[in-house]
């Protein structure tokens, strides 16, 4: 019998709980930026990091857009930062105050501070962490962060986290450990080494296109790959779950043409505007200016919940229609 794929918690949304969540006026997460301060200078940036454009939300605004989606129903907070949110002061609190309102928090970072003391807070306070790892090659690491040595903290890390329990198995339906790729040429023949190394050990693999922004707009002939070599690394990592027994339908990390986030979340930036998604940019709703729920039902999140049909299978992403 063919076996289950193990969901990242606070993470994994299927189709039907995000269709549910829309129906019912509820919220199942955020996205959440903190700074755009980082501690690395990744040549595929798409964010820009360490350029400021305006004031960043302060602790309070934080603090308050966390306990009004704990209000509209959100169960989890996926802090990507915008930079790494683990130098982002006080964020231990930060991430207090999301369990204290009932949500799981959900931490995308590229590891570089995580010392057994930062695992063993993350594991206690119930989180979920999704480390970035673009290649098993430490030389290739280091080349993709324009860092030398990055490669072995980051895995020095990603050992942390596993010795704290977060990848444990003993549900083999769920992890609270994942590991993010952004594909590129440069990356490509490493990405199945690590989507290997994510199934052997019970970890999430979470897959993720290059975003044309920022300072990857500037090398897309060296990094973006053409629709050839996008199908040559899906059919690759097909093989790679084919080892370990894996049935097609549970590639949900695959299924970025049935992303339908923008129907139980919200995406907000350090400046405190709030769009669908990540991808797709809105300047017309503030947090400073309004409260998530008048937000949420606003005629234009209305409108976005309303999207649907251009998102399933063979339809193009809610970013190539709308906005950009």
């Amino acid at each position: 019998m063919a076996r289950k794929n193990p969901r990242l918690r606070g993470y994994s949304v299927s189709l039907e709980q995000g269709r549910q969540a829309r129906d019912s006026q509820k919220l199942l997460n955020i996205r959440l930026e903190t700074s755009l301060r980082c501690n690395m200078n990744c040549i595929y940036c798409c964010w820009a990091t360490g350029e400021k454009q305006g004031v960043e939300n302060s602790y309070s605004d934080l603090e308050r857009v966390i306990s009004q989606a704990a209000d509209l129903g959100a169960t989890s907070v996926v802090v990507v930062g915008g930079g790494e949110p683990t130098i982002y002061p006080n964020f231990r609190n930060l991430l207090i105050h999301m369990r204290a309102s009932g949500m799981r928090p959900v931490v995308i970072t590229n590891g570089l501070v995580i010392d057994e003391d930062w695992a063993n807070f993350f594991s206690g306070q119930r989180c979920s962490i999704i480390m970035k790892r673009d290649a098993m090659s430490f030389d290739l690491q280091d080349k993709l962060c324009a860092l030398p040595g990055t490669a072995e903290r980051m895995d020095k890390a990603l050992q942390n986290l596993m010795a704290a329990g977060l990848n444990d198995s003993k549900d083999p339906d769920w992890t609270s450990l994942g590991v993010a790729m952004v594909c590129s040429k440069v990356n490509m023949s490493e990405i199945p080494e690590v989507w290997r190394f994510a199934r052997k050990n019970h970890i999430y693999p979470c897959l993720e296109l290059l975003n044309p922004k920022g300072r990857a707009k500037t090398r897309l002939n060296e990094f973006a790959l053409s629709g050839k070599e996008s199908v040559e690394l899906m059919n690759r990592l097909r093989t790679v779950d084919e080892e370990f027994g894996n049935r097609p339908e549970d590639w949900p990390e695959l299924k970025d043409t049935k992303c339908l986030q923008h129907l139980h979340s919200f995406y907000v930036d350090v400046y405190g505007w709030v769009s669908p998604c990540g991808p797709v940019r809105s300047k017309n709703q503030n947090i400073r200016e309004k409260d998530l729920y008048e937000i949420y039902h606003s005629d234009e999140f209305r409108e976005y919940r309303a999207i649907e049909k251009h998102l399933d299978y063979e339809q193009p992403c809610l970013s190539q229609t709308r906005l950009e």
